[in-house]
């Protein structure tokens, strides 16, 4: 029985031995078509010269290419082979997109944009923070304030607070509408409408430009989106559980760098350092008699704060008392 097994054993090795070896590899392979590869990276130099990948050229289709690159901080990378995206693998400290050639012509596109090759987004793919609303009752309270962007003398902007269920749940409605890319450009003097969403003791911005425009933005990039439904109007607030005043956006963008003036024993106004973020206060109208002011902020091109206690001041011949948990006594340093 052993003898046979062996015979059986060396007619089979025999059989492939012949029927090979005649035929080298690169036969093999003649009969496997070749597509080209078009490889594009998006217009950022200096991120494009961190990448290793192949050329564009012509390779056979199902061989395995892969794009390399070393871990870029506060940033991604994003492969798209014919508009699909291709996994991120992490080795070796290194980002690694590996993918077999596609058997017709192929374009791989290399960028840091996180949305290329996608035509529709929703705001719970664009902001996590939706995830977290899973359904209207979910959100106790909205915050509201527009403002023009344009050159303006009047620094302070109206808030409207509601915790009306007929406008939240308007404003949950607004996040449930499908949004496309916009890839315009944005004029100069726009509208800016700033809706804040509170959630679970949480608050969380959302900024929407001419009415129509969503802004997102993380710690690398920014982009635009617009409604799907060109027809869609952002809803208003009908039943106001509290209204107030900010300082314009303008401004608390500058308030790092406000400079506050004392008086020294001399009764000269002298600068004893900055305010931090003073211009994210909220208040409203005081209509008794302000105290003296014992110290003034410099709002450069616009009219002077005058500090008078640590909840109240006077703006362009108008008293205001400061609401809210923070106030001049926590942000003077």
């Amino acid at each position: 029985m052993k003898k046979i097994l062996m015979f059986l054993l060396i007619v089979m090795s025999s059989f492939c031995l012949f029927s090979c070896e005649n035929i080298p590899v690169h036969d093999l392979l003649k009969d496997i078509p070749s597509y080209n590869l078009s490889v594009e990276f998006s217009d950022n130099y200096f991120f494009s010269s961190l990448i290793s990948c192949p050329k564009s050229g012509s390779y056979k289709a199902g061989t395995i290419l892969e794009v390399r690159s070393g871990i870029i901080y506060d940033a991604d990378i994003y492969v798209y082979l014919n508009n699909s995206m291709i996994d991120k693998i992490d080795e070796n400290q290194e980002w690694i997109y590996r993918f077999k050639m596609p058997d017709k012509e192929s374009s791989l596109y290399i960028t840091m944009d996180r949305f290329f090759g996608k035509s529709e987004y929703t705001f719970q793919y664009l902001f996590n923070w939706s995830n977290n609303i899973y359904e209207e009752t979910d959100i106790t309270k909205i915050r509201y304030e527009s403002e023009d962007s344009g050159e303006s003398s009047d620094i302070l902007i109206d808030v409207i607070y509601t915790e009306d269920r007929d406008d939240i749940s308007l404003f949950y409605d607004l996040l449930q509408e499908p949004l496309v890319r916009y890839n315009g450009e944005l004029k100069k003097e726009e509208q800016q409408t700033s809706i804040t969403y509170y959630i679970n003791n949480y608050a969380y911005e959302l900024t929407i430009i001419n009415n129509n425009i969503v802004y997102w933005w993380d710690f690398s990039s920014a982009a635009y989106f617009t409604f799907k439904n060109e027809q869609y109007e952002i809803p208003n607030i009908s039943n106001a559980s509290m209204e107030c005043h900010t300082f314009s956006k303008q401004l608390r963008q500058l308030g790092r760098f406000a400079d506050v003036y004392y008086q020294d024993e001399n009764e000269e106004w002298v600068n004893r350092g900055t305010f931090m973020q003073v211009f994210s206060f909220e208040f409203i109208e005081y209509f008794d008699n302000l105290p003296n002011y014992y110290a003034y902020i410099d709002t450069k091109d616009y009219d002077k704060i005058y500090v008078c206690s640590d909840t109240l001041f006077e703006y362009n011949n108008q008293a205001y008392e400061i609401i809210g948990n923070y106030n001049f006594s926590l942000l003077l340093i």
